[in-house]
């Protein structure tokens, strides 16, 4: 997504990228067996989040803010599915806009003032 972009930025990428490569996206995300790219997504993207907030504060993340990026990641992942699979419609700023627009506020606060909003 990219570490000196902002979120959003970073998920306009993704989608653009998936859009490129729809093919591969759209046959993968069908697929939930073992070692699915929804499980690989997730991870990636928690541990991407994660990893931010850590280095920009110096501390380990909290358990209370963990649970809040976990289920943020699970639902984005879920809506970056619907809209591969063709079940969710919009460019990918829109779909951007929604995901960063969906996040628990207390988990967007600190996102601002870590400066990745």
């Amino acid at each position: 997504m990219g570490e000196s972009e902002t979120i959003y930025e970073g998920l306009v990428n993704k989608f653009y990228y998936i859009q490129q490569e729809n093919l591969f996206f759209r046959t993968a995300f069908k697929n939930d067996d073992q070692n699915c790219l929804r499980d690989h997504d997730f991870h990636l993207i928690l541990q991407f989040y994660t990893d931010q907030i850590e280095q920009k504060t110096g501390e380990k993340i909290s358990e209370h803010l963990r649970f809040l990026l976990e289920m943020y990641c699970q639902g984005s992942i879920y809506m970056t599915v619907q809209w591969v699979l063709g079940k969710l419609k919009g460019t990918p700023e829109e779909i951007a806009r929604s995901l960063v627009d969906a996040m628990p506020l207390e988990l967007m606060e600190v996102f601002k003032v870590l400066n990745l909003l």
